[in-house]
Order: structure tokens, then sequence, then C-alpha cells
């Protein structure tokens, strides 16, 4: 996946950054025998890490301010694991 598959998230009004991973993410919930990662969402005072998880092996990490819309980024990354 290019950074500009990325592009729809970065434009979500309060995403400050957007970016690829690889496997830590899928390989943490595998390790703990929780199942397959989906999406995981970390709050704190000032914004909101979303994560999910996209085709091999790797998971799209969101970085949004506590005014972003957290429903449309998940939108988007659910688009991004049907397109890739």
């Amino acid at each position: 996946m290019d950074d500009q598959a990325l592009s729809g998230l970065r434009r979500i009004a309060g995403v400050n950054a957007a970016f690829v991973v690889v496997a830590a993410l899928v390989q943490a919930t595998d390790d703990l025998d929780l199942g397959p990662l989906g999406e995981t969402i970390l709050e704190a005072e000032r914004g909101t890490v979303v994560a999910g998880v996209l085709p091999n092996g790797r998971a799209a990490v969101v970085l949004a301010d506590s005014k972003a819309n957290l429903g449309m980024i998940r939108m988007e990354l659910r688009k991004l694991r049907r397109q890739a």
C-alpha cells in the first residue's frame, strides 16, 4: 500500500498523521490468543490513536486530535481493507 492510499484518512478533519506499520500489532493479538486484529482505539487526554488491520500482515495507524470524527476514520480504515 502506497502513501497515496492513506490520503483519504489524512483528509479527515482532526487527523494529524496516518501511516502503515508491519506485523507488530497483528503479532500482539496472536501472541495474546485474542484472535485476528480488527481495529483498536486508544484514547488519551488530547487525542486518539486508531489502528486497523490491512492485508499482508500490515496495519494502518492514525493519530488524531480530540475533535476528529472516529466513525469516519473507522469507515475509511474498513474501505482500505476492502480495496487492498
